[in-house]
């Protein structure tokens, strides 16, 4: 049975939203935790008013018991799955009909790219990180290669792209990468980070994209479905038992964020788990109509651009100074729980509905 590709899967808004939501929630405990490094400018007034937080500059703030679990739990694969959804959409028309709406696509993307850069500007402490290399960049350019190569070649062009993706297991690591972090730390900024490398996510991107084609343009039978779960199921057991442990700083939530791309068990993890989570939202949807309804995250899901184009800025240069003030007057330094992270996550939702609602974006731009 072929799927109406005009039909939204509303079981996907609500993995896509609670993804956002983790995304966050991880964002917000790394700012905090490098808070009184990097991000501390009340400087002027830390022998007056803020004196209680001269004794913190200087030292990293731990994440809490349940942000520490959430993070370990989640991190390795998170950001992996939000692409693997964005190329399985990118599959609902054929390669015809995709020729079509190929420049808008590329266009999209491009800008989008553009913006988190000069985003980056906006919310890093110095110019290293402004001009480091992030996931959603990674992302961009994996999407514009999966729309080339299928407008181009079509399906046989992506096949041909995940068999690239696994080269990096057999091939010795360019020198241009391997060396690419250190020569700009050497020679241009000692922050920068090449911290998203293009490899870590090329493999899921591929998966996204051919979990949409069969499931639009081939016969989506109960089997695939069971196959694949199984599938994804054993490949995570591989690496459960013989792949590396995956752990989490406590001071730095992102500092091993990319670990287990970095190997092959690990990396079969994060496939594993995308092939079990996705056909398992796809079976509840459209075998036993099953719509989770959780409205909160399906908005996040529906508007997940504007809120990740909007929560750092409004965390770095709002939230955290207000809230700065606020412990300021209690007499306490900042500290990191899962609430303060969620109420954050609060605060940028109530504005970008607020942004959505009242259209005011067009009527500055106007």
């Amino acid at each position: 049975m072929y799927q109406d590709k005009d039909s939204r899967i509303q079981n996907f808004d609500i993995l896509r939203g609670f993804f956002i939501f983790l995304a966050l929630w991880q964002h917000f405990s790394y700012y905090l935790n490098v808070w009184y490094i990097d991000f501390f400018k009340e400087n002027a007034v830390l022998d007056k008013s803020y004196h209680i937080h001269k004794m913190m500059i200087g030292y990293l703030l731990p994440v809490d018991d349940f942000s520490h679990w959430a993070a370990w739990f989640f991190t390795p694969w998170v950001s992996q799955i939000y692409l693997t959804l964005a190329a399985f959409n990118l599959a609902k028309r054929s390669q015809g009909d995709f020729k079509l709406v190929y420049g808008l696509k590329l266009r999209t993307f491009g800008l989008i790219l553009i913006f988190f850069i000069f985003e980056n500007f906006i919310v890093s402490p110095n110019f290293g990180e402004s001009i480091s290399f992030y996931p959603i960049m990674a992302w961009m350019i994996i999407l514009s290669a999966l729309s080339y190569l299928y407008q181009k070649f079509g399906v046989k062009g992506i096949w041909g792209l995940l068999i690239i993706s696994f080269t990096r297991w057999t091939l010795p690591e360019l020198p241009f990468i391997s060396g690419l972090e250190y020569w700009m730390q050497q020679n241009v900024h000692s922050a920068y980070e090449f911290d998203a490398q293009i490899e870590y996510f090329l493999t899921s991107g591929c998966l996204g994209f051919f979990l949409g084609f069969y499931y639009y343009h081939r016969d989506w039978g109960q089997k695939r479905e069971f196959y694949l779960i199984g599938s994804g199921f054993l490949l995570f057991m591989i690496w459960y038992f013989f792949g590396l442990p995956f752990s989490v700083n406590y001071l730095d939530v992102f500092e091993s964020e990319h670990d287990l791309a970095k190997t092959f068990l690990g990396s079969l993890s994060i496939l594993g788990i995308q092939m079990m989570i996705l056909p398992l939202f796809l079976f509840m949807e459209k075998k036993h109509k099953l719509k989770i309804k959780i409205p909160m995250f399906t908005w996040i899901g529906v508007h997940s651009l504007k809120l990740f184009a909007l929560h750092r800025i409004l965390f770095v240069h709002i939230i955290v100074p207000v809230m700065l003030l606020i412990v300021t007057i209690i007499n306490r330094p900042l500290i990191i729980t899962w609430w303060i992270c969620w109420l954050s996550t609060g605060i940028v939702m109530l504005v970008g509905y607020f942004i959505n609602k009242t259209k005011i974006h067009n009527l500055i731009l106007r």
